[in-house]
């Protein structure tokens, strides 16, 4: 892939009216049977920590996703995890790698920049192929939460 790429990470207490648009496109985009959701509102179910984007050489956003550390109880242990969402390619950009180059960066920044054992995201299961293709891997334990799907974890 020989496109330049930028990518952006930013907490979300930074985010601009003008970001929060962008992302709102994009969204909307990628997931058109939720565009009455994301044409105002660009998270699904709880207020994210960081936001992950890329632009193109045009500064067009082409890829995003979300996450927020969290403390999650495993086997009565206290874990540290990177919950991710909102995962999106612009339609126009799928199938040429910018979604896996997105995930290459998260888990990157999983690695190097945050103190989490694990990235964990609810997905549904058109799409779990995808994320392992790209490195995670289906949880295969009872994982209780409301509305939940399938469920992929990345261990850093």
């Amino acid at each position: 892939m020989s496109k330049p790429f930028t990518f952006h990470l930013i907490e979300e207490s930074d985010l601009t009216d003008q970001h929060h648009e962008r992302i709102c496109r994009l969204l909307v985009k990628a997931f058109p049977q939720y565009a009455d959701l994301f044409s105002t509102t660009s998270y699904y179910y709880a207020l994210p920590e960081y936001r992950l984007w890329m632009e193109d050489e045009q500064g067009q956003m082409i890829a995003h996703l979300d996450f927020e550390r969290r403390v999650i109880g495993v086997n009565g242990v206290d874990v540290y995890i990177a919950g991710v969402g909102e995962v999106a390619t612009h339609p126009d950009q799928q199938g040429q790698g910018i979604g896996r180059l997105l995930m290459q960066q998260l888990q990157s920044i999983l690695y190097t920049q945050f103190t989490v054992a694990y990235g964990f995201l609810q997905c549904r299961e058109a799409v779990v192929g995808y994320y392992e293709k790209v490195g995670w891997h289906r949880v295969n334990q009872a994982v209780r939460e409301d509305d939940i799907q399938s469920c992929l974890v990345y261990t850093s």
